[in-house]
């Protein structure tokens, strides 16, 4: 099995931290990297929604989420940066470790959260 569960809410996809063949197609990794992102940044807008204010019965799975998951994301990432070639496919990796090591970007899910989705860089008025 691709995964490894004890119980339903403790998911360690392990599946992604097996070591890469060098053979593997960038285009392959490309789209694998940008799931990876996507998963990242999910997790990081569910675990940034508490409110106070407003208990919720997944109070406690976010809280928890990122504790569950984090060593596998790093193992992944200390990886892939060992191992990706240095081209213009690196942004794509970049991103993602980005993504993993900011989590106060992904506050709000209706605000873009950076410029490749729309964002337009800074504004005039920070500066």
């Amino acid at each position: 099995c691709w995964w490894e569960c004890a119980t339903p809410l403790e998911y360690r996809p392990n599946w992604f931290v097996q070591p890469l063949p060098f053979g593997i197609s960038t285009s392959i990794m490309s789209e694998h990297i940008r799931a990876v992102r996507m998963i990242i940044k999910h997790f990081h807008y569910f675990s940034n929604s508490i409110k106070p204010a407003q208990p919720s019965p997944l109070d406690n799975l976010r809280r928890s989420l990122w504790s569950m998951c984090r060593v596998s994301f790093y193992r992944l990432f200390v990886q892939l940066l060992a191992r990706w070639p240095l081209d213009s496919s690196f942004r794509l990796l970049l991103e993602a470790w980005l993504s993993y090591i900011q989590p106060w970007r992904y506050t709000d899910i209706n605000r873009p959260s950076d410029a490749a989705e729309g964002g337009g860089g800074a504004s005039p008025v920070e500066w």
